[in-house]
């Protein structure tokens, strides 16, 4: 993948502007925009665009300064993208000032077998909106997905905490039979609603309530009888979260002793009593967990080398494990 390529999959998916640009230049040594032919791909995904919100701006003004600031790209700036970035810079944005956020679709681009796929999710401009974001263990998971390293195929699959949705299309990909998409309010599931929809996947996905912090709803978890396997990533960020996130998989693992139910988690480690919480809650309760990070980092699907490195630049460590009744 050369820095071209790279910038334009980060812009389509919606990656933190300044992060993409540092993150391409420490990568491949380029600002990704130094040529025309870039310049000109830009132009071609911008335009692509319905309407330039406060990330389309955001973009544009970070760009045309790294060309500036680029020799070799001095001499040879695309009047249309000179244009785009003027007109951007002229917009309101009235919307973007933290008093509304802006949702706006993305779309995550990668090959499976050589075949390319897009998986389009709507992200929100506002960092408060937790279930309109794609999370560093969220993308990972995605990408174990694509591998099909983890046991997905022809399984009725459950995802706690689906926030964004990106996991539907792998999975789907992956051979899941069908996916129950959950997460705690109706404002959430109205998202998967239409993340659904804009997937062309009604016909094996649907979307839940489930939240995982009321026992009598996380308790509904057990009633979905017909699924296998129970998935979550990056629900375990607040140490209060834990025991209500355990006591779901729990539920869930216990409710149909004939069948043979697992479960995934992935999450980014945010400190060592966290994970020490973790799993102390899990062996309360009597599951099974082991660390299969190893097993499946090295063979999964790469869509962006950004999977395994934070938005701070910083080394991101991620945790896979899985799940098994006693």
């Amino acid at each position: 993948m050369d820095a071209t390529r790279y910038l334009t999959r980060g812009f389509r998916a919606r990656l933190p502007v300044r992060y993409l640009l540092d993150s391409c230049e420490e990568l491949y040594g380029d600002t990704g925009w130094s040529t025309r032919r870039a310049q000109d791909e830009l132009v071609e995904v911008l335009q692509g665009q319905k309407d330039l919100d406060s990330y389309c701006r955001s973009f544009l003004r970070l760009v045309l300064r790294e060309i500036d600031l680029c020799p070799s790209g001095r001499e040879e700036i695309s009047e249309d993208l000179v244009t785009l970035a003027a007109h951007a810079c002229s917009l309101s944005v009235a919307a973007g000032d933290g008093t509304i956020a802006e949702v706006a679709e993305a779309a995550f681009e990668f090959e499976v077998g050589g075949v390319k796929h897009d998986a389009y999710v709507y992200i929100s401009s506002a960092m408060s909106d937790v279930h309109l974001r794609v999370w560093d263990a969220g993308l990972f998971l995605f990408e174990c997905i694509l591998s099909k390293q983890l046991d997905i195929s022809s399984k009725r699959v459950v995802e706690i905490g689906a926030g964004a949705g990106l996991n539907l299309v792998a999975l789907h990909l992956a051979g899941a039979q069908s996916t129950i998409l959950t997460d705690r309010n109706e404002i959430a599931v109205d998202n998967l609603d239409r993340v659904i929809e804009r997937n062309s996947a009604s016909n094996y996905a649907r979307a839940r309530v489930l939240d995982l912090e009321e026992e009598d709803d996380a308790r509904r978890a057990s009633d979905l009888q017909d699924a296998d396997v129970l998935i979550g990533a990056d629900i375990t960020y607040d140490p209060a979260l834990v025991k209500s996130v355990v006591r779901c998989y729990s539920l869930f693992l216990s409710a149909d002793k004939s069948k043979s139910r697992y479960g995934y988690l992935a999450f980014t480690v945010r400190s060592s009593e966290m994970v020490d919480l973790l799993y102390s809650e899990l062996q309360a309760r009597g599951l099974k967990y082991s660390d299969i990070t190893r097993a499946v980092e090295e063979r999964r699907v790469r869509f962006l080398e950004y999977c395994r490195t934070s938005r701070t630049g910083k080394p991101s460590e991620i945790i896979l494990i899985r799940i098994d009744p006693s």
